[in-house]
């Protein structure tokens, strides 16, 4: 919980094979401590309210909580740097920068899962059916969802000029 993960946790061995059923938001939002120096921060949909002459009417205040000791934390993002750059999520390689991430796919490929850092921002992407049924043979969050990933990456530099 101290990650931010709320649902319903199942108190046997196959949580560390992700068997748990967690939103996309929950999920990316407990990648935050690698980046963050080992804090978690709330994710929020809404950062901040500004009228269009760039005057302020809502900022989201945000309080870090430390989760994990600094060195857990580089070690980690040190692994997630290696899934794109020779792992599973080759598909997002290419942006500039320091990219990430960790691919995941569900039994009978019903879901496939990218959650990835770019620089200093975090995003995730979860492909499936609502009626909960398989994408295909060949489709897994590496070859599917990476690549949205980075696609959305790409524009989120091409609209900040970096």
């Amino acid at each position: 919980k101290a990650s931010g993960i709320i649902s319903p946790l199942p108190k046997d061995l196959s949580l560390a094979l992700g068997s748990a059923d967690v939103s996309p938001l929950e999920m990316t939002g407990a990648y935050l401590p690698f980046l963050c120096d080992g804090n978690y921060i709330q994710p929020t949909f809404i950062d901040r309210i500004l009228t269009g002459a760039g005057t302020e009417l809502y900022r989201h205040s945000r309080s870090p909580v430390k989760v994990m000791g600094r060195d857990n934390a580089e070690k980690m993002k040190s692994m997630l740097i290696q899934v794109i750059s020779e792992g599973t999520g080759r598909k997002a390689r290419g942006l500039s920068g320091v990219n990430g991430g960790k691919t995941g796919t569900s039994d009978n490929n019903r879901d496939a899962w990218f959650i990835g850092f770019h620089n200093r921002l975090i995003g995730g992407v979860w492909v499936g059916h609502d009626k909960n049924q398989s994408l295909g043979k060949n489709e897994n969050g590496g070859s599917t969802a990476a690549p949205i990933w980075r696609s959305f990456m790409e524009g989120i530099d091409k609209k900040s000029g970096t």
